[in-house]
C-alpha cells in the first residue's frame, strides 16, 4: 500500500480538526489549492479513510445519560455476551478484538446495568464501565482524532482538542431537537460526504439550530484499517485502558500528563465516580514484515498511567482484529423531543 502524499495527510489534519467548518475555511487553514484539497477529500470519504457523522449529546437529548464499557469476557461466555450487548436498544456502538470488548450505550442504563454500569459486575468482575450522566461523570473526549493525527505528522494539536460530548442537564429549545434528528435521519440515507448524499454542508446550514443548541455535534472519524500509511508508518493498534484514579488525581490531570509528558493523544477519555475508561491508537512500521512497533512517545505512557490509577488495565487491539458490531447507530428519536410534544411544546 502506498504511503499518503503530504497533501494527503494535511487534508486529513483538516477535515478531522475543522469537522463543522466550511470547506472555505479548511482550504484556507491548509494552505492546499483548492482543486488538490477538494480532490483529496473525496477520496478520503470516497476510500474510507474518513466517516463523518451526527452525533447527539445524550442529556440534552433526553437520554439520560451514557454508559461506556470496557471488558475481557472469557472465551465460552464471550459470543453470547457480544450477541447481547450488540441486540441492547441503547447500544450505540460496539467494538469486539481479541482480548476485549468496548461498547457506548445511550439511555438510562437500564438494560445495560446488568453488564455493570456501576463500574463493575459481581457476576463479572472482568467488566468494568463508566456510567456519565447529568449529575456525575463526564467525556472528556469522543472519538476526536484530530490531536494524535496531528502529533503522527509531528504537528501541534489543534485549539479545539479534545471534542467530547455535553452531559449537563437543561432546557433544550424543540426546534432544535427537530433539527438534530433530521440530521440524524439524512445521515442515515448515505455515506456522509459521499455522491449519496451531496447536500450535506446545505443541510448543517439549514439547521444551525441543532449544532448551537447543542443537540447534536459534527464528528469525522479515523478508519485506520483502509487508512493508507504515511512516512513508513501505520495506525495499527487501538489502545483501550481502564482504571481506578488514586487519591487526588483526576481524568483532566491524567489527559494533561498524556498529552503533555508523553505526547499522545486519546481520541476518547470518560470519568465517573473516580473510574476511567480510555482509548488512543499505536503506531507499527509499514516498512516491514510482522508487527514492528514504532516508538512514538516522549515519555513512557504506561509510567504516566499507574501515576494516576490504580489499578490501570491496558488492552492492544491490532485494528484489523477488531469487528464493529455496531457501528455508531445513534438513535433518530429523542426523549426530551417526544416529553416536548407531550406537554403541547412543539409539533
Amino acid at each position: 500500500m502506498r504511503d499518503l502524499t503530504p497533501s494527503e495527510y494535511r487534508t486529513v489534519l483538516v477535515l478531522l480538526a475543522r469537522s463543522a467548518a466550511t470547506d472555505r475555511e479548511r482550504i484556507r487553514e491548509s494552505g492546499l489549492p483548492s482543486s488538490t484539497y477538494n480532490v483529496v477529500r473525496r477520496r478520503a470519504f470516497e476510500e474510507g479513510w474518513l466517516t463523518r457523522l451526527v452525533v447527539p449529546n445524550p442529556v440534552p437529548c433526553g437520554f439520560g445519560g451514557m454508559t461506556i464499557l470496557l471488558a475481557r469476557p472469557v472465551g465460552s461466555d464471550r459470543e453470547g455476551f457480544v450477541r447481547d450487548l450488540a441486540r441492547d436498544p441503547e447500544c450505540v456502538l460496539l467494538w469486539s478484538g481479541l482480548h476485549a470488548v468496548f461498547g457506548v450505550f445511550f439511555g438510562d442504563g437500564t438494560e445495560s446495568s446488568r453488564f455493570g454500569s456501576d463500574g463493575g459486575s459481581a457476576r463479572d468482575p472482568a467488566v468494568a464501565s463508566v456510567r456519565v450522566d447529568a449529575s456525575r461523570g463526564s467525556v472528556i473526549a469522543y472519538f476526536d482524532y484530530s490531536g494524535l493525527w496531528a502529533r503522527f505528522g509531528g504537528q501541534p494539536p489543534p485549539p479545539a482538542y479534545p471534542a467530547g460530548l455535553d452531559a449537563r442537564a437543561g432546557s433544550v429549545d424543540a426546534r432544535a431537537l427537530v433539527d438534530g434528528q433530521r440530521l440524524i435521519r439524512a445521515s442515515e440515507d448515505g455515506p456522509y460526504e459521499s455522491r449519496a448524499w451531496p447536500g450535506i454542508g446545505r443541510l448543517w446550514r439549514q439547521h444551525p439550530r441543532a449544532t448551537q443548541g447543542g443537540v447534536v455535534q459534527d464528528r469525522t472519524v479515523l478508519n485506520p484499517v483502509r487508512l493508507p500509511p504515511f512516512q513508513g508508518r501505520r495506525i495499527a493498534e487501538v489502545i483501550l485502558v481502564r482504571g481506578r484514579l488514586r487519591p487526588l488525581a483526576s481524568a483532566a490531570r491524567l489527559l494533561n500528563a498524556l498529552t503533555g509528558d508523553c505526547g499522545v493523544f486519546p481520541f476518547l477519555v470518560a470519568e465517573s465516580g473516580g473510574e476511567v475508561v480510555l482509548a488512543g491508537v499505536g503506531q507499527t512500521s509499514a516498512r516491514s514484515t510482522g508487527r514492528q512497533p514504532v516508538a512514538s512517545a516522549r515519555q513512557p505512557v504506561l509510567a504516566s498511567l499507574t501515576r494516576h490509577l490504580d489499578p490501570v488495565d491496558v488492552m492492544i487491539e491490532p485494528v484489523e482484529a477488531i469487528e464493529e458490531r455496531v457501528q455508531h447507530r445513534y438513535p433518530d428519536r429523542f426523549p426530551a423531543l417526544a416529553r416536548a410534544r407531550s406537554t403541547g411544546g412543539v409539533t
